[in-house]
């Protein structure tokens, strides 16, 4: 926002008559719904640009130029957004719970509070709102994965899983629901399983990350030849992490074959071959 410009000591009559406006209380009841809509769409627009502060401006302004309830209902919202994007969680909450009282049927005011919990850890009361907002709206796949997640972090596996499968069946091509299903699985001791959802998670959403952590899901089972391959193809994805040559490494020499083994070194410690000679016989 530019500073404004220092005026003098003289104005107008007419910047006068602006301030004696403002002083008189006179408020934006009689700003038209097109000056109004037209707030709203700067305040967009300010918004998508990570100007939130004075997107909030606009909104706030829109809010106190008459708005009717159905608009408050509406705009009230986006000012807690705006808090939110800052990360001033404080006054997001307060503002979604000023717009969850102005709207208590909407299930994504419900939704907001539940995520501004989640944002600050206070995983009880998010819990709470997401159990709220799934209850009234079960086909909302955001509420179940949200709420899966926050289950599986607090140890309640078998709720997870229900929430997780359900998310999965609903649309089975979302990698990051089944990712999550996969993480579930495996905080459960189904380690197969969660290698078989592994594999379905990275056909759709190949990433070496991701093969790393399906290589040391078959390792744990002594799956070793699945883990190699699952480790060679995170070196096939780039990258300059040396993380797979030396699981690759790690399975070799598990396999007792140090020659293998040592081929997986040279490549780590390459062009310095000489210091990786004999590395894996001093362990």
């Amino acid at each position: 926002m530019k500073r404004r410009e220092e005026r003098g000591p003289r104005y107008s009559a007419g910047v006068l008559f602006f301030f004696l406006i403002l002083s008189s209380g006179v408020r934006g009841a009689d700003l038209s719904h097109q000056a109004k809509e037209k707030l709203v769409q700067e305040a967009e627009t300010l918004f998508t640009g990570g100007r939130f502060e004075e997107s909030r401006t606009k909104w706030n302004a829109a809010l106190a130029g008459g708005a009717s309830r159905a608009e408050a209902r509406r705009w009230r919202p986006e000012v807690g957004r705006t808090y939110e994007a800052e990360g001033n969680y404080q006054k997001a909450l307060a503002t979604y719970q000023e717009s969850f009282d102005l709207d208590p049927k909407n299930v994504d005011r419900l939704v907001d509070l539940a995520r501004l919990y989640d944002a600050v850890e206070m995983d009880d009361q998010a819990i709470r709102y997401y159990v709220e907002a799934h209850g009234r709206d079960r086909s909302r796949r955001d509420v179940s994965l949200a709420l899966a997640r926050l289950y599986k972090e607090a140890g309640r596996l078998a709720e997870a899983l229900e929430l997780a499968q359900g998310a999965v069946h609903a649309e089975p091509r979302d990698y990051s629901s089944q990712e999550l299903l996969a993480e579930i699985e495996e905080a459960r001791g189904d380690l197969a399983g969660a290698a078989q959802r592994r594999e379905t998670v990275l056909s759709m959403h190949p990433s070496g990350a991701g093969f790393m952590i399906l290589g040391r899901l078959w390792a744990k089972q002594g799956a070793f030849e699945q883990a190699d391959a699952a480790f060679a193809r995170a070196e096939g994805a780039g990258g300059e992490s040396f993380e797979p040559l030396f699981e690759r490494a790690v399975l070799a020499w598990c396999q007792e074959d140090p020659a293998r083994a040592q081929r997986s070194t040279d490549q780590i410690f390459w062009p310095t071959r000489l210091f990786s000679r004999g590395v894996l016989e001093r362990f």
